[in-house]
């Protein structure tokens, strides 16, 4: 009889001992769980080259916003800023966000997903959407039936997280294992795949600059976007041509026009995919700003691209953009390297 009773003394420490062991404390008291203390039953180490994001807006009166929203998905990463030249967040708006992380190499990287917004405005959310690499199936999703609200004031939270525990439980991360599109590789590189990536990755570190009047172009006061807010084409079996469409808030007073043109340049060398970014051009279409000084930022955001990882003082910069060409490669190896005439790029 004693040795049951220790036997099942013991069996309640072990279960304590893990309770504590398989939660942990992140910021503001938040709780969440880890990927690496959660048995379960998938392969989570299928590389990941590609991160996003499905949002969809709830309905209220209030639930859209013009906030600055942002996402982390691991520990490590800092903040990742949501912003695309579109209008994002609008009430009822079904959009997907390019995330870059360079401490996701794998989906047991993936640790939560954390949601905050930097000012004091609410947003509401209705479902959430997590896909990896070209998966045309999400690895979670879920509609909630009473909008969550993110708002700074009193009373209501900053954040909203979806654990470790959340992410693991659900259908679709259960489903993994029947998710074929998880391990097949991006060949080709797709064009509209790098011209989203390019986007997210300039409203991410817009938000990073230190300039907070720097911005995407917009139609308020004299129009500042000529098309759409990233445009891109080929130029020739290596090159794609980028033009985006920037501005530098002035209250009071029409905002400045700033358009960068740039080329991202593909190369194969012993082995390895090389990105340059090459002939960075930007304009500045107002003298009543430090325009010396915006361009600055501006040439320092774009001349990132080809790095990983990067960072620069400013912080926030994430980058997987070499990553998905390495894994193209089949072998992790490039062995010729060619851009279509409709912009996709392949990897032999």
């Amino acid at each position: 009889m004693f040795k049951i009773f220790f036997m099942k003394m013991q069996s309640i420490i072990l279960l304590f001992s893990g309770l504590i062991l398989f939660s942990s404390i992140y910021s503001q008291n938040t709780k969440v769980f880890t990927a690496t203390t959660i048995t379960t039953p998938v392969d989570e180490n299928i590389p990941v080259y590609r991160i996003e994001l499905r949002l969809v807006t709830a309905s209220g009166e209030w639930d859209g916003t013009d906030n600055e929203v942002f996402v982390q998905l691991n520990r490590n990463d800092q903040t990742y800023f949501l912003d695309y030249g579109r209008d994002d967040f609008n009430r009822n708006a079904d959009q997907r966000f390019d995330i870059l992380s360079e401490h996701v190499r794998t989906i047991k990287d993936i640790d939560f997903i954390r949601f905050g917004a930097k000012k004091d405005d609410q947003w509401g959310i209705k479902k959430v959407e997590l896909y990896l690499n070209n998966s045309s199936q999400p690895v979670f999703t879920k509609t909630y039936a009473t909008a969550v609200v993110i708002n700074k004031h009193s009373g209501q939270s900053d954040h909203f997280v979806i654990s470790s525990a959340d992410l693991r439980s659900n259908a679709s991360w259960l489903r993994i294992p029947q998710n074929t599109g998880l391990k097949a590789l991006p060949i080709p590189v797709k064009f509209s795949m790098i011209k989203s990536i390019v986007e997210s990755m300039v409203g991410n570190q817009l938000h990073h600059s230190g300039e907070t009047n720097l911005q995407w172009g917009s139609t308020d006061d004299v129009n500042t976007v000529w098309g759409p807010w990233v445009e891109a084409k080929y130029v020739n079996s290596k090159t794609l041509h980028f033009d985006l469409d920037l501005e530098y808030a002035i209250s009071g007073s029409p905002d400045a026009e700033i358009d960068v043109d740039f080329d991202l340049v593909f190369t194969c060398d012993n082995g390895n995919v090389t990105i340059k970014t090459v002939n960075v051009t930007p304009k500045c279409k107002f003298l009543d700003i430090p325009c010396d000084k915006i361009l600055s930022i501006v040439n320092n955001i774009i001349t990132l691209f080809g790095a990983d990882p990067v960072k620069i003082d400013a912080g926030g910069y994430q980058n997987n953009f070499t990553r998905m060409f390495t894994i193209s490669a089949g072998d992790n190896k490039c062995h010729s390297i060619n851009v279509g005439t409709n912009g996709d790029v392949i990897i032999f």
